[in-house]
Order: structure tokens, then sequence, then C-alpha cells
């Protein structure tokens, strides 16, 4: 969703099109649809690419660069972590990156806009039961997230660069304390899949967890 936001709010603010390589979670989950799919057929198979040797910044800077020498197109690389590269105003540009990890990322976005005009969920989403009665609900409660998956597997932590912190869950009743709200009537969600920590969720495999990630949005032209 970081990834779209920046895509969708570059786009916006520089008055050009927001192309994505494919269909994502959004697709299906939000009503409006303020982007086009690549058309390109070479193009978007060589994108949508799990395989390592496909699945990098390389790979896909040369798919595009090949596809610049085909039609005629002058995308060029911009790094949406590197101020103030990424809001340059270049007009044809694509982007490979989680967009989450620079305050710069987000200074010109527009929380009114991503609420009310990008991340709207549509009919097939209200129309379910969890939805209505979540929102029945809506204003009456105060969820936590307590992330303990993969981040805070000391494995994990040890062969895999990452850039996420793990709190510890006393650190959050501190807060809810500090700032006024009742630790007791917090809901908690987490994907500690084996309940671990979240002693009191549902047990379920790892998977079903509450978390939507999508990556290598490629965008804005």
């Amino acid at each position: 969703m970081h990834q779209y936001a920046y895509a969708v709010e570059y786009a916006r603010t520089f008055g050009i099109d927001c192309i994505l390589p494919s269909e994502w979670e959004g697709t299906r989950l939000f009503k409006p649809r303020k982007y086009q799919v690549v058309e390109d057929d070479e193009l978007r198979l060589l994108l949508n690419q799990s395989q390592p040797d496909f699945d990098n910044l390389s790979a896909r800077t040369r798919a595009i660069e090949a596809f610049n020498g085909r039609t005629g197109s002058r995308f060029e690389y911009v790094n949406p972590d590197n101020s103030p590269e990424n809001w340059s105003g270049k007009t044809a540009v694509f982007v490979d990156s989680v967009c989450a990890y620079n305050t710069s990322t987000f200074e010109r976005m527009s929380a009114n806009y991503l609420k009310s005009e990008i991340f709207v969920f549509g009919e097939e989403v209200r129309n379910t039961d969890f939805f209505k009665a979540y929102s029945a609900r809506r204003g009456t409660y105060n969820v936590a997230h307590l992330r303990r998956d993969d981040v805070a597997n000391p494995s994990y932590n040890k062969n895999c660069d990452q850039g996420y912190s793990v709190l510890s869950k006393e650190s959050y009743v501190r807060a809810f304390r500090k700032f006024g709200f009742d630790p007791g009537k917090i809901e908690w969600v987490s994907d500690d899949y084996l309940r671990t920590w979240h002693v009191d969720r549902p047990q379920s495999r790892r998977g079903d967890g509450p978390i939507l990630m999508v990556q290598n949005t490629w965008g804005p032209p």
C-alpha cells in the first residue's frame, strides 16, 4: 500500500498516469482505480517474475531499458527513498521500493486524498458479514497490532537485513496508559500464529494473519 500510495500521489502531483505491472490485492479490495496495467506483453512478463535471476532491480531495469529501446519511451529509475529525487517532477519514471523508510517519501502525500479517493473499500468488501459487523462497532474499540512473526525470529535476524524494530508488549501497555487508553480494553491482532506471545490468538497456519503485502510495484510513468 505504501508503494501504491506513493505512485498515485506522484502521478496526481505531476499530472501523469500511474502504471502498474499487474493487478494487485487492492484491485479487489478498493473501489477507485487510479492506475493502468502495463500493456506491453514482453515488459509485463519480465516485470512479474519471482525467479531470483529476474526478481531484482537490475533485471527490471534491463527490461525497461529494452522497452525504451523498442518503443522510444524514456522511463528512468527514481529512488523513492532518496530526497529530493523522490519528488523530482520527472514525468517518465519507474520505481522499485516498498516506499516506507524515508520521511520525505510521505511529505507530499495527502492523507485525506488517500483515505477518501484511493483506499476506499468496494462493494464486494462492504457487503461481507465481516465488514458489516465491524463497521457497526466503528469508534467503539481500539486495536493494537503486535508483530511477532519473521521480524522477531532470531535466526531470521542473524541471516537477513531488515528494517523493523520489535517492541515488547509491555511497551505497548505503557504507551496506552500514558495516552489515556485502558490496556484491558485493547483488542489485539498479530501474526504470532503459534501463540508464543499472543497466547489468546486463535491458532492458525502461517499466512492466515491480517497482513497484506505487495512487492515490486512499478509506476508511475
